[in-house]
């Protein structure tokens, strides 16, 4: 019983040294897994701008205060600018056309569209749609939220 204790003390010692001798520099090969490791993680920085296919042709019917709903087309052209065709239902000579140029906001996700006369409206991008947003650029919540969505045609 005593021979055993006396190999586990030894043992421990003998590990013991072998930890406490350790080099702490590392060697070239431990440095190049840790930059692999480093470059293999990387941030996701993909955007609606940058990940999506985003250019084509939107539509919907809006959610409308005074009529049934406002039939909307939007075109996003890839050189940054585009045309929104707007028809107000049951109300005479209620359809609108524009023509302007967008911006993408600082994280890719929202266009800004701006048209020749300076009026903006905003639309968070998605897969496969885009989202009306509110004045301040705010998503719509309530009932109606989805309502806002025009789907990629």
């Amino acid at each position: 019983m005593k021979r055993k204790s006396v190999l586990v003390v030894a043992a421990l010692a003998l590990s013991i040294g072998f930890v406490s001798c350790k080099n702490d520099k590392k060697t070239d090969a431990e440095t190049k897994v840790e930059q692999v490791i480093k470059e293999e993680i990387v941030i996701d920085d993909h955007t609606s701008e940058n990940a999506l296919d985003w250019a084509g042709t939107y539509q919907g019917v809006l959610p409308c205060a005074d009529c049934p709903g406002i039939e909307t087309t939007i075109v996003l052209n890839q050189d940054g600018t585009f045309s929104k065709v707007t028809v107000y239902q049951e109300k005479a000579d209620a359809k609108f056309e524009d023509k302007g140029a967008f911006t993408w906001n600082d994280k890719g996700s929202i266009v800004v569209l701006k048209t020749e006369t300076g009026e903006t409206s905003q639309y968070q991008v998605a897969e496969g749609s885009i989202l009306a947003l509110d004045t301040a650029g705010n998503v719509i919540e309530g009932e109606l939220a989805e309502n806002y969505r025009l789907a990629k045609k």
